[in-house]
């Protein structure tokens, strides 16, 4: 793949990752239509993308990050909520995720990747559809007040993200609103949560595509994702993402009908 296409997707991800529009299914989408490599391929190198905004949150969130690793002993009384974030949550997602990823790399090999195209969109509306409903509750806890079964709820939940088209950050966001809490406190928590998983996925596909090409988008992810977080966190508090995911879908499925229709005339 040529580095140049790399850097441009890169820093696309490294801007759309703090935006709860599933970045992996816009960069599979992406990748697919503009490289032309098999949806499979795809799959994998957005994934691998997410290293990159996983190493900028990861310095976004340093200081926080530090105190927890500190406070975590080995009897597993976790001192404070951002332990539970980086430990319970992160476990309970794998547990989800690693079945659900060797189905979808199994199925992506035998659908094109209109087809593919089609069922992100499904996807996107799907989620949009969840946020909206989070978004008109009210919000009343702290993540200080956040418990050790709430950590593995949140755990099953952002495993399913690993479906190209479910936002991970819109659906973590979406249960902790809906479990009451201040969405600061939701959008800070979604993303802490995020850092093990997206970085551990995202060594695994370095090493399984052994691309170098690879690395450049990573960087270039890494270093817009840090130019960008903060400012983009706070646009995506103000703007009305189920609304967004829920267009974005129906404008991906409606391509997909029309392109259909054209094949046939």
């Amino acid at each position: 793949m040529e580095v140049i296409a790399l850097l441009v997707i890169g820093a696309i991800q490294g801007i759309i990752e703090w935006i709860p529009i599933s970045s992996s299914g816009q960069i599979l989408i992406l990748l697919s239509k503009i490289t032309g490599i098999s949806p499979g391929l795809a799959y994998e190198y957005s994934l691998a993308l997410h290293l990159g905004t996983a190493l900028a949150a990861l310095t976004f969130y340093r200081k926080a990050i530090s105190q927890a690793l500190r406070e975590v002993n080995y009897s597993l009384k976790f001192r404070n909520p951002t332990s539970l974030l980086l430990t319970v949550t992160p476990a309970c997602s794998f547990l989800v995720a690693a079945p659900l990823f060797l189905l979808i790399r199994l199925q992506f090999q035998k659908l094109s990747a209109d087809e593919i195209t089609a069922i992100i969109g499904l996807f996107l509306i799907a989620t949009g559809l969840i946020s909206l409903r989070s978004s008109s509750m009210k919000r009343v806890k702290y993540i200080s007040n956040f418990s050790l079964k709430e950590a593995i709820l949140l755990g099953i939940v952002q495993g399913l993200s690993i479906i190209p088209g479910v936002s991970r950050s819109a659906i973590t966001i979406a249960l902790l609103l809906g479990l009451h809490f201040k969405s600061e406190d939701a959008f800070n928590a979604s993303f802490i949560a995020a850092i093990p998983v997206t970085f551990a996925a995202g060594l695994f596909e370095i090493i399984n595509t052994a691309s170098p090409t690879i690395i450049a988008g990573i960087l270039t992810a890494f270093t817009f994702g840090l130019i960008t977080m903060k400012g983009m966190i706070m646009i995506s508090k103000k703007v009305k993402h189920h609304a967004l995911l829920i267009l974005l879908g129906t404008i991906i499925i409606a391509s997909y009908i029309i392109a259909l229709i054209l094949q046939k005339i």
